[in-house]
């Protein structure tokens, strides 16, 4: 691991599942698995990892809706947060591409550290490391004030193998959890 996460406690955290939601589904994978309600998941489960350490939280959606890409980068910013995390499933067309990876606005922002210690606990899960990667055009990583990291944990896509099991069993979606947890903290 990098070691170089947030590492701090009483810190704000806002926790988002940018694009979707409400009448949005995002990907929706081959048995029907629907992005939104994953996402959702896992960032319910990742506030209340982060709660029970005295973290302050704020999430731009804690239900079913819709909430616009701008709309989510205020609501980050207007909460003073210090670190923004954005929970996703990634997808393809091929049902072969699995694996982790996070996304940063640079690979020279204050986002890369806490990226590869999130990317890092992921990978122990036995998920494929896909790497760090820049992305300075996504709304909620170049119009957030303060690090901000988008997280794909594992292809919805997926018809097999690890990505497959993680994201159909609530104890995946909590080994997810934790390992943003762990990587948002520094351990």
């Amino acid at each position: 691991m990098a070691g170089g996460g947030a590492g701090c406690l009483g810190r704000s955290y806002v926790l988002t599942r940018a694009i979707n939601g409400g009448y949005d589904p995002g990907a929706v994978a081959f048995d029907g698995l629907r992005e939104k309600d994953v996402a959702l998941d896992i960032s319910k489960r990742l506030a209340a990892k982060l709660q029970s350490f005295d973290m302050d939280v704020v999430m731009t959606r804690e239900t079913d809706v819709y909430v616009p890409l701008l709309e989510r980068a205020y609501i980050a910013n207007e909460a003073n947060a210090d670190l923004f995390v954005s929970v996703h499933t990634n997808s393809v067309t091929s049902r072969q591409a699995h694996g982790a990876e996070v996304l940063v606005y640079s690979l020279s922002s204050a986002s890369v550290p806490v990226a590869e210690d999130v990317l890092a606990n992921m990978v122990s899960l036995g998920l494929r490391n896909r790497g760090v990667k820049e992305r300075p055009r996504l709304t909620v990583l170049s119009r957030t004030r303060m690090p901000a990291v988008l997280v794909e944990p594992a292809f919805i896509s997926c018809d097999h193998g690890i990505d497959y099991q993680i994201l159909r069993s609530s104890y995946g979606l909590d080994q997810i959890a934790d390992a943003i947890t762990r990587g948002v903290l520094g351990v």
